[in-house]
């Protein structure tokens, strides 16, 4: 037991703890008291430690998740689909279309003749004096808002016959996909949610990152390891892929990676 404890740094096992916690590495190495800006880089790098790996599964160990039920739950996250998050349903939709001005003077002459119709026909109906006068003032105050609005587009056809307007056009029915959290809870995928906010726009959720899902992933299966390749100059490389090389692809990834670390030194530091 004492051997376990000296093999790892109080910084590291300060890791080891909060990674069993979040399972989030960047979190872990933020809490461990890494900079925000090498935290990434630092948890990535904790994480291929034996020592701290055999640390974390100890701890998830009591905390009563074995580490294929850790691992399973990072597939659910890296693997969620989408779909199980929102129901496609019909709604009203009314875009917005070019037309002919030509062609709105020409509707807008028609409506003014029916509402001047629809106008007569509801005053016949009307049989007491006082309640047919005050409808018959109010057509005309709408009537002459109609017949100003059509003098206005008549003039400005004359000036320009060739002239569109962007108008509302026929509205119709479309599917779209609404967020529907009543589905996920009755899908069981709810738990993959990180957080639900209640906004102008609605509401809204973000997912557990399913990026950093798959990484913990493949460093848990043994995938994704980063190793220090004496060929290289001391840059790191990938061995999965390294492996999967050949020399003068090796080559050519090493010399750019030379470039760029001699780019970034500048020629005040050559």
């Amino acid at each position: 037991m004492s051997s376990e404890k000296s093999a790892l740094s109080p910084k590291q096992l300060s890791f080891a703890k909060a990674y069993a916690g979040c399972l989030n590495a960047t979190r872990a190495a933020l809490s461990a008291g890494y900079s925000e800006k090498t935290a990434r880089s630092q948890g990535s790098r904790l994480l291929t430690n034996v020592d701290i790996q055999a640390e974390i599964k100890k701890l998830l160990s009591h905390s009563g998740l074995s580490p294929e039920e850790i691992a399973a739950r990072w597939d659910r996250i890296a693997t969620v689909d989408l779909s199980d998050f929102y129901t496609k349903q019909p709604v009203e939709y009314t875009p917005r279309i070019s037309k002919p001005l030509a062609q709105i003077v020409e509707e807008c002459r028609a409506d003014v003749e029916f509402e001047e119709a629809y106008a007569i026909r509801c005053e016949s109906l009307i049989t007491e004096k006082k309640l047919r006068e005050t409808f018959r003032k109010r057509m005309k105050r709408e009537a002459l808002k109609r017949e100003t609005y059509l003098l206005r587009l008549e003039m400005e056809l004359e000036q320009n016959p060739d002239a569109v307007r962007i108008v509302a056009g026929p509205t119709v029915l479309r599917d779209e996909l609404r967020l529907d959290l009543v589905k996920a809870e009755a899908l069981g995928v709810l738990d993959l949610v990180k957080s639900i906010t209640e906004g102008r726009g609605g509401t809204s959720f973000t997912l557990r990152d399913p990026d950093a899902a798959l990484d913990n992933l493949a460093k848990w299966r043994g995938m994704l390891t980063t190793k220090l390749d004496v060929t290289s100059d001391g840059l790191p490389v990938m061995t999965p892929l390294r492996a999967a090389m050949s020399p003068e692809l090796k080559k050519q990834l090493l010399d750019a990676r030379r470039a760029a670390a001699a780019a970034q030194k500048g020629p005040a530091d050559a």
